[in-house]
This record gives structure tokens, sequence and C-alpha cells, in this order.
């Protein structure tokens, strides 16, 4: 697909997908504003754009998960160190945050253990951005 755009084209591609502006993009690869806007209307490079995004989404999303993994690992490491003073601040932070109707609509099926918890922290991740 990227052998149909030339050299320009990619570099703006890349642009797009950091979200700049065409009025920005034209500047810096020395083209005119209606030049970025006549590429952008192009399928090729449209679903170049799309790819680019899907890539970046899924990195981020997978940096997200395992970012949200350490915080409960680290949570559950200071709930149950006795000697740590902020336990009860800790376990109501938690419990405040934490939307019990998870719980509830919690499907109970053939699902396995990892589906479920990953469906979770999808959930979660959805709900803090």
């Amino acid at each position: 697909m990227s052998k149909n755009l030339n050299e320009n084209q990619l570099l703006a591609v890349q642009l797009v997908a950091q979200g700049r502006s065409g009025k920005e993009i034209a500047k810096e690869i020395s083209v005119t504003e209606e030049t970025i806007s006549r590429w952008k209307k192009q399928p090729a490079f449209i679903a170049l754009v799309n790819d680019l995004l899907g890539q970046l989404r899924d990195t981020t999303q997978q940096k997200m998960r395992n970012l949200v993994l350490l915080a409960l690992e680290i949570l559950e490491k200071e709930l149950f160190d006795e000697s740590n003073k902020n336990r009860v601040n800790i376990a109501l932070k938690v419990l405040n945050n934490y939307k019990f109707s998870t719980l509830i609509d919690q499907k109970i099926g053939s699902e396995n253990a990892d589906t479920i918890e990953r469906k979770q922290l999808d959930k979660k991740f959805a709900e803090m951005f």
C-alpha cells in the first residue's frame, strides 16, 4: 500500500497520525495545505494513517494494561503490609474507585479466569478515559 505514496506523503501520514494540523504538515514538508487536504482523501493515504493509528493504539493499550497490573501489585503489597500505617486509606481509596457493578455484571459461564480478568481490566481502562 505504501508503494503508491511518495516520500512526502509517507512523512505526512506519520504527521497526521501524530495529530498535526494540515497547515503544520504543509509547512514542514514544503507543500500547500490543499495538497495535504487532497492526500487525506486518497484511499491509500487514509488506509496507511488508520494502520499506523491502530498500531499506536494497540501499543498504548498494552502499556496501560501493564501499568494497571503493576499498580495493582503495588497496592496489594501495601495492603498486606501490616506495618503500613496508610493501609486503611489505601483500602478506602481502592473501594471508592472500584465499581462493584463489575462484579454484578460479570457473566458466569464458559469463559476462563484470564479472559474475565482481561475484560475487567479493559472495562476499567475504558472507564478511566
